[in-house]
């Protein structure tokens, strides 16, 4: 692996995407994981982070990457005649395309880090869906595959969280949680294969803030 710059670790995690911003943490530890030490943090890409200064996230040389989690995903549905049948259902297939095509996405962007078994720290990333909600939005400007989205259209939020732990200790280093909204079929078709760019769009960022690059 790529000997990486050892950036202070909240600058790391919680650079910005856009060069006209920048991160904004608050002074104190408050929230939903206060109690672990966690700061919540603006400016980050994603929706909300929670993230444990101390880290050091740059020392990792090996990522242990979990199956996504949908053991516990909840899907709304208008409840319109379009919401009827497998399209807005968690099947077996979906389960199992949904999976492959999150660890094909995470592999690639992490594909410079070691294997749990190289010598050196271990990062776990767990990975959870954990809302799907059918609507209808005024899309604009591009969607997560790049494709235009203009004008009203059935649309479906995808909610994730994402959870950075020490694998060693078990120590939470940070929370992720993000939204896109993407065109309805991205979601309905083929049992969710066209869920693979947005799968890649988060895990590409997902990997910014790890490595800083």
């Amino acid at each position: 692996m790529t000997a990486m710059t050892r950036l202070p670790a909240l600058l790391i995690l919680l650079g910005s995407l856009c060069a006209c911003s920048s991160p904004a943490f608050k002074e104190d530890a408050t929230g939903e994981f206060a109690d672990q030490g966690l700061y919540p943090v603006r400016a980050t890409g994603f929706d909300e982070v929670h993230a444990k200064p101390e880290a050091n996230l740059p020392g990792y040389s090996a990522v242990n990457i979990e199956p996504l989690t949908l053991d516990h995903t909840r899907i709304t549905t208008t409840g319109g005649s379009a919401t009827l049948g497998r399209d807005w259902q968690m099947t077996p297939e979906r389960e199992s395309r949904l999976r492959t095509d999150w660890a094909a996405a995470m592999d690639q962007a992490f594909s410079g880090y070691g294997q749990v078994k190289d010598d050196g720290k271990v990062l776990t990333i767990t990975s959870e869906l954990t809302r799907v909600i059918q609507g209808s939005k005024s899309l604009s400007g591009t969607t997560a595959s790049g494709a235009p989205a203009i004008g009203s259209t059935d649309s479906a939020d995808i909610y994730i969280e994402f959870r950075l732990t020490d694998e060693a200790s078990g120590e939470l280093l940070a929370v992720i949680r993000d939204m896109r909204t993407v065109p309805a079929p991205q979601w309905s078709r083929g049992g969710g294969i066209g869920m693979i760019n947005l799968f890649r769009n988060w895990a590409a960022l997902l990997h910014t803030r790890v490595s800083g690059k």
